[in-house]
């Protein structure tokens, strides 16, 4: 498969590339789960006669008719080998000023405020994005918070982390999502498919209970409680307002850690439909490895060779 025949490329909406001789040596697209930038990096050899675009040009890509991103330019280098050749590189975060900026907010069971889908629908608004939140999070009640000073990426981060959730911001849109339930439909990959694989287990501490603090409303002080039984422990950090919700998190984190993970990594057949979060079964390869896996980092790699997918990935 040619790689002339794979992609397309628009800046600033223009296809940049369809009438010229000039064509990308090489694309590499990234798509990383929770909040880390997707990037895409294009090399162009002969690159005398291309009008070298500015940075924070809208860049969007497609492989095989598959849109793969909206990105801004962050840098352009050009260098004097095979005739001029330019390195593009790109970002998939598009924060707007407002997102950045620290804020002060309450969002408080008195206010009526204080589900996560509320939340993320408040301050998704608040900066002009769109915003998708998993059904089995969106009601969510959390305890009184304050956004002190924190920017509301902070802010959601933290309460990401809370849930076990995933966060991304991209195209515009703002997703908080449990991590590998989504709408995403299921990729099957076969040993053909494969062109090498490495698995490991890890399940080094084996944590058989959950300690965490509350706050006693009743007389001021602190208590804690365990949930499951033995050691190793875990701790949780923070001190939360309510029993319920202490038990709820702990419960939420003994799930995490009870769960034996294993991680495979991957490179197979080029498949654009692979990405951050995605699920894939793997079948007829192996007894360890054969069932279904959640997508951490997925590269795409187009080049004169052909195109390739390099996959991280862990079990469920």
């Amino acid at each position: 498969m040619g790689l002339s025949n794979t992609y397309k490329v628009l800046i600033n909406n223009q296809d940049v590339f369809a009438k010229l001789e000039s064509k990308p040596l090489s694309m590499t697209i990234t798509d990383e789960r929770d909040f880390v930038s997707d990037r895409a990096e294009i090399t162009i050899n002969n690159a005398q006669n291309i009008t070298v675009p500015s940075k924070d040009a809208e860049v969007t890509i497609f492989i095989n008719d598959t849109l793969m991103g909206r990105y801004k330019i962050t840098s352009i280098s050009l260098s004097s080998d095979n005739g001029y050749t330019l390195t593009i590189q790109c970002s998939g975060v598009d924060f707007k000023n407002k997102f950045k900026t620290k804020k002060y907010r309450k969002f408080t069971k008195e206010n009526g405020n204080n589900t996560l889908g509320i939340i993320l629908d408040t301050i998704a608004s608040s900066n002009e994005y769109k915003h998708i939140i998993s059904d089995t999070l969106k009601n969510e009640v959390i305890d009184d918070m304050i956004q002190n000073d924190e920017t509301d990426l902070q802010f959601l981060n933290k309460l990401a982390k809370k849930f076990n959730a995933s966060l991304k911001v991209n195209n515009s849109t703002i997703m908080l999502v449990e991590r590998a339930k989504h709408n995403l439909p299921t990729i099957n990959i076969n040993r053909k498919d494969i062109t090498s694989f490495s698995m490991s287990a890890d399940n080094l501490y084996n944590f058989q209970s959950v300690l965490v603090q509350y706050q006693d409303i009743s007389n001021g002080g602190t208590k804690e409680i365990t949930v499951g039984s033995g050691h190793p422990q875990y701790k949780i950090k923070t001190i939360y307002k309510s029993l319920e919700m202490a038990q709820k998190i702990a419960y939420k984190k003994l799930k995490e850690l009870s769960q034996r993970k294993y991680e495979i990594s991957l490179i197979i057949d080029g498949n654009e439909y692979i990405q951050a979060e995605s699920v894939f079964k793997l079948s007829n390869i192996h007894d360890l490895i054969d069932g279904s896996w959640s997508v951490d980092i997925a590269t795409h790699n187009l080049n004169d060779n052909g195109f390739v997918t390099s996959i991280k990935a862990v079990s469920l």
